[in-house]
């Protein structure tokens, strides 16, 4: 007989990780992005995309090393903006790229709207300078996918086809902010258009290379959205002008947060007996669901490959940004601004952060989400284990979290392995309400890329050899019930055993 988990801490870690690499084997993408709808102009949408788009400006580099979350505190004498990210090596470079961004928002607000173009675009030069290796990566990112519609003689044939060859040759020698802005000047052209068409879904069938004409497009608005994120911040702070305002305001770092440690295989991680753990007791599926999953197995060598996500090299959890930001408030008993339990974050959030978000008490604002797991996603450690005052609440968040996932896991089973289709973890950020004055950004540009050694264009010529790795490449669901819903604060009891169902977690 298996030797069974006894140390409480351990065992619910364990049980989640089972969830949690059982799942990334089976399909890192969980579904499509989802879409938080707030109330357009309100406080929580108004909100919530300032901090969105402050935390990308912070985000400099491609991966998620420079992943940054920001929440804001309404305090007795003035509101702090947390700032947190998933690397906290990089933490004290970002917060003074904040304090420079906030000044320069408090000076351009300042100004009548007729007065405040020339300091945007000084702005926006200041922000893809910061950010000049991550645009030197989407650079590549997009010479590529041009190159492969072009080995696919896309451009060749028709005269639309030509004359999206001739488009797409705008950008070639482009760099840095010149190349920002021409993508975001061409964001809602006619070849866009037509780029956006050839690559839509008709009818639920998919035309000839979508796929290539929707990675065109990705790769065209993430380069655009650089000019986008700061005009909409200088938008949103317009209307929140007291963030802004002199000695109202403060930068603040939230010291990292250390994660578990990497988890262990044992005895008991085997096919039948991560199944059972995802079953309530005595349940009458589990043979159904056993004889599925063995077959996937032989298939899909789905153990083997388990095993091999627990022993891969690097395999380090990290408390992600959102969720440090949050706990921070909370164990801080931090009151949010406008008492709206925002936090902002760089990019889409993950699956697991999405579900953290979701199941936590406190109830904050629903994260922006790419439905697909991060493995390495990991909750904040507890150094006393099951006797630290935290774990009650601990365990009920990602016993809910478990349910979700292991949902995640038997409908996949059911469907014998089909996994939801793999999408980008970021959106392409083309939207036609943002409005700027590119002509005159052109001709002011001319004025201060001459011979500037410290210019975004002469910088990515040194970022482009640098070696930075790039990332690899939906109606949210209701919330799960809370974890203790049927006995107090106990967990459910399908989650309380790790052989039959029943040894509390």
């Amino acid at each position: 007989m298996a030797t069974p988990r006894l140390d409480p801490y351990d065992k619910l870690i364990s049980r989640f990780y089972e969830h949690v690499l059982t799942l990334t084997v089976l399909g890192q993408t969980r579904g499509k992005h989802t879409a938080v709808l707030h109330h357009s102009g309100s406080m929580v949408a108004t909100s919530a995309r300032l901090l969105n788009n402050l935390s990308y400006l912070l985000d400099y580099e491609k991966g998620g090393a420079t992943s940054a979350a920001i929440g804001v505190e309404d305090g007795a004498s003035c509101y702090t903006f947390w700032l947190a990210c998933n690397n906290g090596s990089k933490l004290m470079t970002m917060k003074n790229m904040l304090e420079d961004i906030t000044r320069n928002i408090r000076d351009i607000i300042s100004h009548p709207e007729d007065e405040r173009e020339d300091m945007t675009i000084e702005l926006i030069r200041r922000c893809v300078s910061f950010s000049i290796a991550r645009v030197a990566k989407e650079r590549q990112i997009l010479s590529r996918s041009i190159r492969k519609c072009d080995e696919k003689s896309l451009f060749t044939g028709s005269q639309s086809n030509t004359a999206l060859g001739t488009w797409t040759k705008m950008f070639e020698g482009k760099r840095g902010m010149s190349l920002c802005l021409l993508a975001y000047d061409q964001r809602n052209s006619s070849c866009m258009k037509e780029v956006t068409q050839r690559g839509q879904e008709r009818h639920g069938v998919h035309p000839p290379h979508a796929e290539l004409y929707r990675d065109l497009r990705h790769s065209l608005g993430r380069l655009a959205y650089h000019i986008s994120a700061v005009k909409q911040v200088v938008e949103d702070a317009s209307c929140l002008h007291c963030l802004f305002e002199e000695g109202t305001s403060r930068v603040r770092c939230i010291s990292p947060v250390p994660s578990v440690p990497p988890p262990k295989p044992d005895v008991l991680t085997t096919l039948k007996g991560i199944l059972k753990r995802m079953l309530p007791s005595q349940d009458p599926r589990l043979k159904e669901y056993e004889e599925t999953l063995l077959m996937m197995d032989q298939k899909m060598g789905l153990l083997r490959r388990i095993l091999n996500e627990y022993n891969r090299p690097g395999f380090q959890p990290c408390v992600h940004g959102e969720v440090q930001v949050l706990d921070h408030f909370e164990t801080k008993r931090l009151r949010f601004f406008g008492d709206n339990r925002i936090v902002g974050c760089s990019k889409p959030s993950c699956f697991c952060c999405y579900l953290y978000f979701k199941a936590h008490p406190a109830k904050p604002v629903e994260l922006r989400s790419h439905l697909k797991i991060w493995p390495k996603w990991g909750p904040p450690l507890l150094t006393n284990g099951a006797k630290d005052d935290r774990f009650t609440e601990q365990r009920k968040i990602m016993v809910t979290m478990m349910k979700d996932l292991g949902s995640e896991v038997l409908d996949q089973i059911k469907q014998k392995g089909m996994a939801p289709q793999w999408h980008a973890d970021s959106t392409t950020g083309i939207t036609p309400s943002v409005s700027f004055n590119t002509h005159s950004l052109e001709s002011q540009l001319a004025d201060f890329t001459m011979g500037d050694e410290n210019d975004p264009e002469s910088l990515e010529s040194e970022a482009d050899d640098s070696g930075f790795l790039c990332e690899i490449g939906s109606p949210s669901g209701e919330d799960g019930d809370g974890a203790g819903s049927n006995k107090g604060d106990g967990p459910n009891e399908q989650y309380e055993s790790d052989s039959d169902g029943g040894a509390p977690l």
